[in-house]
C-alpha cells in the first residue's frame, strides 16, 4: 500500500491525513470546496508547528529543524482536490466527511 485517499478534511479527517503523510504515505484528500480544503491543511499545518516548538523545547535548535523537515516532507505528500474522481488511483479511501445523509449519499453514489 503507498497511497491513501481521505474524504473530507475536517476534525478527523485532517488527523487521517496528516497521520498517513507522517508515516510516508502518498495522501489524496478531497474536500467539498477550496474553502474547506484551505481550513482542513491549516489545521494540519497548526499541528505540525506545534509539533516543531514542543520539538525545539524539549530538545533545542536540532531538534525543531528535524522536526520541521519531517513536517515539510510529510505536507509534500499531501495533495488535495475537490473531485472524488482524484481518488481512483488509491490504495485504501477513508471516508471521514460530515455527518450529514445527502453528502454521504453523494460520496457513495
Amino acid at each position: 500500500m503507498t497511497q491513501v485517499g481521505v474524504v473530507g478534511l475536517g476534525l478527523m479527517g485532517h488527523g487521517v491525513a496528516q497521520v498517513s503523510a507522517e508515516r510516508g504515505y502518498e495522501v489524496v484528500a478531497t474536500e467539498i470546496s477550496d474553502d474547506a480544503i484551505e481550513r482542513g491543511m491549516g489545521m494540519i499545518k497548526g499541528s505540525m508547528s506545534q509539533a516543531e516548538r514542543r520539538a525545539t523545547k524539549k530538545g533545542g535548535d536540532d531538534a525543531g529543524q528535524v522536526a520541521k523537515q519531517a513536517a515539510d516532507e510529510a505536507l509534500a505528500r499531501i495533495s488535495t482536490s475537490t473531485s472524488l474522481a482524484e481518488l481512483a488511483d488509491c490504495d485504501i479511501i477513508i471516508e471521514a466527511a460530515t455527518e450529514n445523509l445527502e453528502a454521504k449519499r453523494a460520496i457513495f453514489k
